[in-house]
């Protein structure tokens, strides 16, 4: 939506443009030997009302590339979605985004929903909006600023 809010281009260019950087992503994941030896599970998605998947799926590309294990739930997920994995499945890490406002505004919800049913599973978010005096102490959640931060964070994972 940012191409549009600033008129370079019309919104139907822009879904264009980023239905085609999913569909490259989608192929080079495609690419990667997936192995579920022994890894640790991450669990990816984006909280209710968010719909800016790319980020997210370029996350899955550089963990599967890293050997690690993926649940990825996509967009727009259901927090009681996220209950039901809780009883199905180990999570060792969750990472989810929030870019748009409307996901933002129920961000407390969310890490709610999180401590409550993956307490000890490290929790990761990727905002550029929100700093950490934002989230309580209690939230246990682990802010991620850009690209390095994130590559850095995987590159020192068994």
């Amino acid at each position: 939506g940012l191409f549009w809010l600033t008129s370079r281009m019309n919104p139907a260019q822009e879904h264009f443009l980023s239905e085609m950087f999913k569909q490259k992503i989608y192929t080079e994941i495609d690419k990667v030997q997936k192995t579920e030896h022994g890894k640790k599970n991450w669990l990816l998605f984006l909280p209710p009302n968010e719909h800016h998947e790319i980020g997210l799926l370029f996350a899955r590309f550089l963990l599967i590339k890293n050997g690690l294990n993926v649940v990825y739930l996509g967009a727009n997920v259901p927090l009681n979605s996220i209950e039901q994995i809780s009883k199905t499945k180990q999570i060792d890490s969750l990472l989810f985004f929030t870019i748009s406002n409307f996901s933002k505004n129920s961000l407390q919800k969310t890490v709610s929903c999180l401590n409550k049913y993956f307490k000890k599973s490290n929790k990761y978010l990727v905002t550029k909006s929100i700093n950490e005096n934002q989230l309580t102490e209690k939230s246990k959640i682990n802010l991620i600023k850009n690209l390095e931060q994130f590559q850095a964070l995987i590159s020192n994972l068994d």
